[in-house]
Order: structure tokens, then sequence, then C-alpha cells
């Protein structure tokens, strides 16, 4: 992974992605890597001129972020990036969904702990 994240940090986003998708066929559970692979592809669009070069490298960003909430639903990075990823996309109306179930799922638990702690305290 050190590799495949240097490989990014110099802007070496093709030989990155290609690392990431090596770790991630070999460790498919690893669902931190599927996520960094999404911000490396975010990064690389980000660097295309034209919004048709950018499109599809956001929408295959955007399908790793909802590939890894499929697997952990809790995963709040993943929550952020895809709203990020969406907003920078011009899915406005979709970026503000994704944005209010990852406020919404936060809040959730931070409720849930509030219960818990109060049940403590009794």
């Amino acid at each position: 992974i050190d590799a495949a994240d240097e490989l990014r940090d110099s802007g070496r986003f093709d030989q990155a992605i290609e690392a990431y998708q090596n770790i991630a066929e070999k460790n498919p559970m690893l669902t931190m890597v599927g996520i960094v692979m999404g911000d490396t592809i975010r990064q690389k669009a980000a660097k295309e001129p034209t919004p048709s070069a950018r499109a599809p490298l956001y929408d295959r960003a955007i399908a790793l972020y909802q590939l890894a909430l499929k697997n952990e639903p809790e995963n709040d990075r993943a929550r952020i990036e895809l709203a990020m990823t969406l907003m920078q996309k011009g899915s406005l109306d979709e970026a503000d969904r994704a944005l209010d179930a990852a406020v919404g799922f936060a809040g959730g638990a931070a409720a849930a702990l509030v219960e818990v702690e109060d049940a403590g305290a009794h």
C-alpha cells in the first residue's frame, strides 16, 4: 500500500490506480483500498481539462465508494467521499442526499451512544 500511496502522492495516478487494483484483487475485504483508489481516481479527474473527460472518472470513483458502503455501511469516510465526488461531478441533488445520509448515520450513532451512556448512569 505504501508504494501505491507514493505513486499517488507523486501524481502518477494511473500507476497508483493499477497498484491499488492489484491490492484490492488480492484482498477484496480491505474496504479502505477501494476508498483510497476512489480518491486517487477523483484526483486524476480533477486534472482532466474537460467535463467529458472527468465524468467517467467520477463515475468510477462513485462506484468504488458505493461498493465500500455496500461492504461497510457505517464507513463515514466513504459516505463523505461519495458526497464530495457527486458534488464535483455536478450531481448536486445526489450529493445533498449522500451528505444527509452521512450526517444522519453519524447522528444516529451519536444518539445511540447517548442512550447507552444514559442507561449506564441509572
